[in-house]
């Protein structure tokens, strides 16, 4: 199974996803904040080095993380930066989403780690955002583990699988409280 992953090569250009209501409505919404996954070898420093320190998220393959990102997730968001896949998972910084969801393009290049056969230009099934880092915030998961009590709606405890996750300003607040920032 395919994990989520920050790509720092070539940019490409979509269209923003606006659902027919919110063009309708011209609603202003309050900015989510959310957990991000991606694997190590994908690293959060490479966001730090990159141009304008933006990279884009890409390589999300599950569902519901994809529902989450495509449908709620929005410029202006605020995002946990937290890698899994390795000895010690961890929280190791905070994003932006820098711009709306978009046509993630690794789907429809054979080469690419993230292809996929069914996805069609006509029919894309996956999508990303780019992220610019924030701030360096460091929480391993053993630490929110041992606030478990305090963290109870926080979804990696319930969907550990799950790559894109909402956060609330509860939790949010209680994590930035255990982090060390540098």
């Amino acid at each position: 199974k395919m994990k989520a992953g920050v790509s720092v090569t070539k940019k490409r250009k979509a269209a923003p996803v606006v659902t027919e209501v919110q063009k309708k409505q011209k609603v202003t919404r309050t900015p989510l904040r959310w957990l991000l996954k991606s694997e190590p070898d994908l690293p959060f420093e490479s966001l730090k080095t990159a141009k304008n320190k933006t990279a884009t998220y890409n390589g999300v393959r599950g569902y519901q993380a994809r529902g989450n990102l495509r449908d709620l997730m929005r410029a202006g968001d605020t995002a946990f930066f937290y890698h899994s896949g390795i000895k010690k998972p961890l929280i190791m910084g905070i994003v932006d989403i820098k711009k709306d969801p978009f046509v993630d393009p690794c789907q429809f290049d054979e080469n690419d780690k993230y292809f996929d056969a069914k996805a069609t230009k006509d029919a894309p099934k996956w999508w990303s955002v780019d992220l610019t880092y924030k701030e360096d915030l460091v929480v391993p998961l053993a630490t929110l583990k041992e606030h478990r009590e305090q963290l109870k709606t926080l979804a990696i405890f319930k969907q550990p699988r799950l790559s894109v996750s909402q956060v609330t300003e509860e939790d949010w607040n209680y994590i930035i409280g255990l982090g060390e920032k540098n």
